[in-house]
């Protein structure tokens, strides 16, 4: 398997599995809200399909309703603990990072909007010279 192959594979996998990593060894996100939003709703989807399809075989249709229990429990409820883990670890890099406090920072992508890049806590895009502080509407 080739490495690009194989980061692709990786990332299907984190998003999949809800993984707890958030940075890799480049200092790149793992983690953002579109990779939570896509991971829960890979998950709802292939739940739905492996469900009805149990459902089915099994013909108890009359209990599709418990479908949504699945779904809930396996898809929607894991997503959401992550995205407030996710929204904890980014509190923490406004509170710890240069780029967290600046005015250009994205926190739903952990990105610098003004060069487009992903920020990290030893990766700062502008080197500190584009830096404006945040006001504090913002937070």
């Amino acid at each position: 398997m080739s490495d690009a192959s194989k980061k692709i594979t990786d990332k299907i996998i984190d998003v999949f599995m809800f993984r707890e990593e958030y940075d890799d060894a480049e200092g790149e996100p793992k983690i953002t809200v579109g990779s939570i939003v896509l991971g829960a709703l890979v998950r709802s989807f292939a739940l739905v399909i492996l469900s009805f399809l149990a459902l089915e075989s099994l013909s108890i249709r009359q209990y599709w309703w418990f479908v949504l229990f699945i779904i809930w429990f396996f898809a929607a409820y894991p997503a959401w603990n992550q995205y407030k883990r996710y929204y904890e670890k980014i509190e923490e890099f406004r509170e710890n990072t240069l780029c967290g406090s600046c005015e250009h920072f994205e926190p739903t992508s952990r990105l610098c909007k003004l060069y487009d890049e992903h920020v990290g806590e030893n990766k700062i895009p502008c080197e500190g010279l584009d830096w404006e502080p945040k006001s504090d509407d913002d937070y």
